[in-house]
């Protein structure tokens, strides 16, 4: 059964509100020494999570917590999922 969520009294399945990031929006770092991809905005192509402590990645590619865009003026804020995601999964806070 799929997650159930709250957004602003509303229930949706996890699944209806995830964006699917796909795989030519993110990408490692050339050398490799952050486990964590850098991701796309959607919105506005700039770069997200990195080394972002408080994000982890389940083994289907789903990020959690929710991705927040740091750029200002940019107002994404949604679960992803990574498309093609197939590096296993990097439990919350591990940065190194």
């Amino acid at each position: 059964m799929a997650k159930r969520v709250t957004i602003e009294g509303d229930i949706r399945s996890f699944e209806s509100i995830m964006r699917l990031i796909p795989r030519d929006r993110w990408h490692f770092n050339a050398d490799r020494s952050m486990k964590f991809p850098i991701v796309e905005c959607p919105n506005c192509g700039d770069g997200m999570l990195g080394d972002f402590a408080p994000h982890g990645i389940q083994e289907d590619g789903r990020v959690y917590n929710s991705v927040v865009c740091q750029r200002d003026g940019c107002d994404f804020h949604n679960y992803v999922k990574l498309d093609g995601w197939n590096f296993g999964a990097i439990p919350r806070g591990n940065k190194t």
